[in-house]
Formats: structure tokens, C-alpha cells, sequence
């Protein structure tokens, strides 16, 4: 009898075990994605990451939409990278005004070198805006998805409102809350923390001039990280529509992340609609430098 007991005893167990491994498999964290540590756009890159206060690119919808207000007609941006894996990134934005408001629609696709344990990460944006004066109210809704090696794929939709107040060409304060309201659409979902952003731009010289010198701060608080602060600035001359534009920013990493702390980069300006944006980072996500290379339109 007791020999029974040992044994139905020892069965109990290992069943216990199992259910208790099984449950704790079941509590691990869902995934997250890469692109939400990634600078919005090449100029962005180029200003250290910091992008919530700029205006006027389409870009702008991934950090924050109500930037698009300044977009007169049309403004379409495009960029590609290379990491120092063999990982590719690629990136593109556009936006149309309608009367008092914006509507803007972008993505973000990373697709991993193999073999790794993710094969890529997409990210889908539509937005829609409002300005009035000088205040601009935006809000956004995002599509995430994450591919693993063995071609499951976790995906899951949040949102972002976003505000910008912008005085002329001459300055500009902005406000963003993105990836708040996560909802599961397949799989584990995603583990997409809320981000607040709140930063000021100053040009101190009127930018429609030959002239650019252009300051940017900004504040960003994601939630369970530290919050950091990301300084950026840019100079150049532009004659008859042609120049060159230098910059440069540089932002505290948060402990555990690999974000460069320090970056450079340039635009050449091709005409009053149309400029090359290149950009440096020493330290990325991925490990290594990486080099930017994208566009930018308006009309």
C-alpha cells in the first residue's frame, strides 16, 4: 500500500510540475517590436531621435500626427537602412490636407538577417487631424505585427493622440501620447508600452530666409523606463532653393537599451519641395552604426 502511495504520490507531482511549467510558459511576456525604439525618420535620426516638435513632414506620423498641419498639399517621405547584421529597414509616409484637415497613412518594416529568432516586424499608421489657427489636434491608429522563425505571427492595434501648437515657421511646441489601449488581434498580442512625448522647436532665424538654425528638446517618459531628455540641432544655407543643412543631436540611453546617445547627419536641399536626408547613429538596437539614407517631398 504504501509503495502505491509513494508512486500516486510522485505521479501527483510530476503532474503538478507540468501544469505549473506550463503555466508559467503561459505568463511570459508577449513579444515587442524593435520599431518603436527606432527614430521616426532620417532627419530624426539626425536630431538624436527627436521628432515630436518638428512640423511640416510626413514622417512626423509615426511620433506624432498632428505635425502633418503644416503640410500645405501633399508631403511624402521615404527612407532605407541597412544595419550593421545585414537587417533592413525601410520606411514610408505620406499626407494630404483636406481643407482644416490632415490625413496621413505610413509603415514600418524591419526584416531581419538569418537566422534569427524573428524574422521581421511590421508596423502600419493611419491618422487623421484638425487645424485651426495655430493649434492642431491629431489622432492616429497603429497596426503591429511581429514574425518569429517559425512563421507565427503575434499581432495587436493601439492608438496615439497628438497636439502641436505652432507659431508661423518660428517655433513650435508639441504633445504626444502613442500605443495606449493595446487590443489583441492574434497570437499573445505585443507588448507595446504607452510613450509620452513633449518637445519645443525654435528656429532662430526665419526659415523661408537663405539662412537655417533651428533648436529642438525634447522630453520622452515610456512607461516602465526612466525618461529622457533628447537635444538636437541643425544649420545650413539655401540659395535660390539649393543648399546643404548639417545637424546633430544627442540623447541619454534608457539602461538596456541600445540607442545611440550621439548622432549626425545632413539634407540636401534639391529645391524648395524636395531634399536627400542622410544620417549617422554609432549605436543601434541591433548592435553597430548605422547609416540613413531617405527623402523627402512637399508640395
Amino acid at each position: 500500500m504504501s509503495t502505491i502511495a509513494v508512486r500516486a504520490g510522485a505521479a501527483l507531482a510530476a503532474f503538478l510540475g507540468l501544469a505549473l511549467g506550463q503555466s508559467l510558459a503561459g505568463q511570459a511576456p508577449p513579444p515587442s517590436s524593435v520599431l518603436l525604439d527606432l527614430p521616426a525618420s532620417t532627419r530624426s535620426a539626425g536630431l538624436g531621435g527627436a521628432a515630436v516638435a518638428l512640423n511640416g513632414d510626413a514622417g512626423s506620423i509615426f511620433i506624432n500626427p498632428a505635425g502633418l498641419a503644416t503640410i500645405r498639399h501633399i508631403g511624402l517621405e521615404g527612407s532605407l537602412q541597412r544595419f550593421t547584421d545585414g537587417s533592413l529597414l525601410n520606411r514610408g509616409a505620406g499626407a494630404l490636407r483636406i481643407y482644416r484637415f490632415d490625413v496621413g497613412a505610413g509603415y514600418q518594416y524591419i526584416r531581419y538577417n538569418q537566422p534569427a529568432p524573428l524574422i521581421g516586424s511590421l508596423r502600419w499608421m493611419g491618422s487623421v487631424g484638425y487645424r485651426r489657427g495655430m493649434i492642431a489636434l491629431a489622432t492616429n491608429l497603429n497596426y503591429t505585427s511581429v514574425e518569429d522563425s517559425s512563421g507565427h505571427i503575434d499581432r495587436a492595434l493601439s492608438a496615439g493622440v497628438g497636439m502641436q501648437i505652432a507659431v508661423f515657421d518660428l517655433m513650435a511646441l508639441g504633445i504626444s501620447v502613442q500605443d495606449f489601449g493595446d487590443h489583441v488581434i492574434s497570437g499573445r498580442g505585443l507588448t507595446l508600452p504607452t510613450a509620452l512625448r513633449i518637445g519645443y522647436t525654435l528656429n532662430f532665424v526665419d526659415p523661408q530666409s537663405s539662412k537655417r538654425l533651428l533648436m529642438t528638446i525634447e522630453g520622452n517618459f515610456t512607461h516602465g523606463r526612466p525618461g529622457r531628455a533628447v537635444v538636437g540641432a541643425e544649420a545650413g544655407i539655401v540659395l535660390s532653393g539649393i543648399g546643404v543643412v548639417i545637424r546633430g543631436g544627442y540623447s541619454k540611453a534608457p539602461p538596456g537599451i541600445a540607442i545611440g546617445e550621439g548622432s549626425a547627419g545632413a539634407s540636401l536641399i534639391l529645391s524648395p519641395h524636395a531634399a536627400v536626408d542622410y544620417a549617422y547613429q554609432p549605436r543601434t538596437p541591433l548592435g553597430g552604426h548605422l547609416h540613413q539614407l531617405g527623402v523627402r517631398l512637399t508640395l
